[in-house]
């Protein structure tokens, strides 16, 4: 294909640079002309609708572990069995993963904004309702639900939105604090939650505290947070090569204050697309796409075995012998945040590293970060399994004649438990990143990327639903608490390796395979097809397409 540029000097599209420190990097995507374009936003727009973004992540974070301190307290309140609370959970994370497919769906007609503003009032409905819920488990069970729904359409749209706003350059940054957002609120709820539930109304002032957060980040939302997708481009990608050609549509010439509540409409002429059955199916595509499969296999299960423990240890720890108080439950937390965001620290550095290293950066070597992730999750998961095991179960030492009983759990070190989970938690989310950081490496466009990345964080939410109800299924109390403790953890810890390493040796070595598995499910073929078509009513004098 002959890339010469035939037009007139003066009407040819001008590429665009940065400025400052940026000077000379050529942006990408290419921004529009019309100042309604997120990436042509000043730079306190974007940064106001990107934390307004962030606090309705770390919303959802708190959403996920909010009764993992205090289930055993709600199991007496409700008269209910243990595993009952945890589906208080589990059920509304396995149906929000599902939804978050369906959310990224209907933002193609409706735009994301419509959709955040939709999920996080249903989200602050729920838990006003569970406040004033007593005894009704089942009305708390079906707000919950509604809640978990809500939150699986806003998680899902909100990297999206980072894209829309932020050129490529510029995404690194916002997407390691989102991570970073996510793993602080996900994993140290517990800790200030624990310290809030300890006064008379125990869960519900957790409720009531995340109550007036999310109805701060509504307001955001509404105020702060215009809709971000713009369709400013006809991209296409045929072989190896990507041409854009920028589609400026007239633009009011409001400024000021007017300017800015125009752009805060639900929608606008450019957020909005027809529906697109080909469109539509991509992220239903992507759920049976090889990558997504194996990846999930990598990281799913040791993953879902880091909430299932999370959600078991009020169970272990709140009756006797131990008596553990939610503050000290919540305390366990706190050596699997600080390892997490190191171990997150340490995975995001190997791999910047390794993509510096050579100009071509093949996908797998982002698999180099699962090897210590695997062991570090595999050690964590047998080292809590044996260890409370081991200091939980009653003992009888015999000295001559006499005879000494040692109460269960007089030998527990609730640091030891926290270092041993933390250890877990910390393999799993770097495990996590090694995944997703694969499946951004091989996909063979933004739109793939997209589809492919959200489908595995769907099913990894599935899984760890099914495990947060499960693991107290497998693992009932009583008597034989301690004995099936110690066999789930080694059933857990080898399914999870077995699993993990066998589907990271098929990506890295069938890799090619694999990815051109990946095309014919996604339909890749199709769409060049499609592209090459468009491409050809360019073709004119007028054009710099030409054949």
């Amino acid at each position: 294909m002959d890339m010469s540029d035939r037009r007139p000097a003066a009407r040819r599209p001008t590429r665009k640079f940065g400025t400052g420190k940026n000077a000379g990097v050529e942006l990408d995507p290419q921004p529009s002309d019309s100042p309604q374009d997120p990436l042509n936003w000043p730079r306190w727009k974007k940064e106001l609708a990107f934390g307004s973004l962030m606090l309705g992540a770390a919303v959802i974070g708190i959403l996920k572990t909010i009764f993992v301190t205090v289930a055993s307290v709600m199991a007496t309140e409700f008269n209910v069995s243990y595993m009952a609370i945890t589906a208080l959970t589990g059920l509304p994370m396995i149906l929000g993963g599902l939804a978050g497919i369906k959310s990224v769906i209907l933002a193609q007609m409706w735009g994301k904004r419509t959709m955040y503003l939709v999920s996080s009032l249903v989200m602050l409905l729920g838990a006003v309702w569970n406040m004033h819920i007593f005894e009704s488990y089942a009305q708390f069970m079906v707000s919950r639900v509604i809640q978990g729904i809500a939150w699986g359409m806003f998680e899902s749209l909100v990297l999206l939105s980072v894209k829309d706003m932020y050129f490529v350059h510029e995404r690194t940054t916002r997407v390691t604090i989102y991570n970073i957002t996510s793993i602080i609120f996900t994993w140290g709820t517990p800790m200030i939650g624990g310290l809030i539930s300890q006064r008379l109304e125990t869960f519900r002032n957790q409720i009531e505290i995340l109550n007036i957060i999310q109805a701060i980040s509504i307001l955001l939302l509404a105020f702060a947070t215009p809709e971000t997708t713009y369709h400013r481009f006809s991209t296409y990608s045929v072989g190896l090569s990507n041409f854009q050609t920028t589609i400026t549509t007239g633009t009011p010439t409001q400024t000021g204050f007017k300017a800015y509540l125009s752009t805060l409409r639900l929608t606008t002429s450019n957020s909005t697309s027809k529906f697109s059955i080909s469109t539509a199916l991509l992220p239903l595509r992507a759920l049976a796409a090889p990558s997504t499969i194996l990846t999930f296999l990598l990281t799913a299960p040791l993953l879902a075995t880091a909430f299932g423990i999370a959600h078991l240890l009020s169970e272990l720890f709140s009756p006797q012998p131990i008596m553990a108080f939610p503050t000290a439950i919540g305390l366990m937390f706190t050596v699997p945040l600080v390892a997490s965001l190191l171990t997150y620290a340490k995975a995001s550095l190997i791999t910047y590293f390794l993509s510096r290293s050579s100009k071509s950066h093949p996908a797998s070597k982002d698999l180099v970060v699962a090897i210590p992730a695997l062991l570090l999750a595999f050690i964590g998961t047998l080292a809590f399994g044996l260890y409370t095991e081991s200091t939980l179960a009653p003992v009888t030492k015999m000295k001559g004649v006499l005879s000494a009983f040692y109460a269960q759990g007089q030998d527990l070190s609730q640091r030891v438990v926290s270092v041993v989970f933390g250890i877990l938690v910390s393999g799993a989310v770097m495990l996590s990143f090694a995944g997703t950081s694969h499946l951004r490496a091989s996909a063979h466009s933004e739109v793939e990327s997209d589809a492919l990345e959200g489908a595995h964080h769907a099913l990894q939410e599935v899984l760890i639903g099914i495990f947060v109800i499960a693991v107290p299924m497998w693992i009932p109390g009583g008597s034989y608490m301690t004995a099936r403790l110690k066999d789930a953890s080694i059933a857990l810890a080898v399914v999870g390796m077995v699993t993990g390493s066998t589907a990271g040796a098929l990506l890295w070595v069938f890799g090619e395979k694999v990815d051109n598995i990946d095309g014919r499910v996604l339909g890749r073929r199709a769409r060049e097809m499609d592209m090459a078509a468009q491409m050809g009513k360019w073709k004119s004098t007028e054009s710099f397409f030409e054949a």
